[in-house]
């Protein structure tokens, strides 16, 4: 039976199990909820959507599935936020799943969260694609450093004048 219930910001409730969120090292999440009462409520700054998801994250043997990247970033900040280093680890491997169909947005993320082997394998895609195309990473944008976005540009240039240095090397123009 669920002994705790949380409140989202847009009002929506999610019973859930003080039990199986400790397992999952929910403490900061716990924070402020008060033992012995039968069933307690803890208001929690995020939309249900956002909630919802992070709270599957949270349960063992349930793993959210087909989620868009920005929904994602967001049970990240979430997990960040209330310090739950095993949330935030399986968010991580999930935001590696992105890196084919949303590298810039990945590569964005993963260097503000100094996670180097992510930002490296997403720059390398974006890079490789062809000219970047920041239309789908607005949101990461905002909150992205300015050397960051920076850093991949200098990248994709580099990456495309060793191609012309490359064809002009090996397919001289016969004029």
């Amino acid at each position: 039976k669920p002994d705790i219930t949380f409140r989202s910001r847009d009002g929506v409730l999610f019973p859930a199990h003080s039990v199986i969120l400790c397992l999952a090292s929910a403490g900061g999440l716990l924070e402020g909820s008060s033992a012995g009462i039968e069933t307690q409520e803890v208001l929690v700054d995020a939309e249900s959507h956002v909630l919802a998801i992070f709270l599957r994250f949270c349960y063992p043997l349930v793993r959210p599935k087909a989620l868009d990247l920005p929904q994602i970033l967001e049970v990240l900040t979430l997990a960040l936020r209330y310090k739950m280093e095993d949330v935030a680890t399986s968010v991580r491997e999930h935001i590696s799943s992105f890196i084919d169909t949303h590298p810039v947005s990945v590569y964005l993320a993963a260097s503000v969260r100094g996670w180097e082997a992510e930002a490296r394998d997403a720059a390398r895609r974006a890079v490789t694609q062809g000219p970047i195309n920041v239309d789908d990473s607005t949101q990461e944008m905002e909150t992205t450093p300015a050397p960051v976005y920076y850093h991949l540009l200098e990248l994709q240039h580099n990456y495309f004048v060793a191609i012309r240095q490359a064809i002009e090397k090996n397919l001289p123009l016969a004029w």
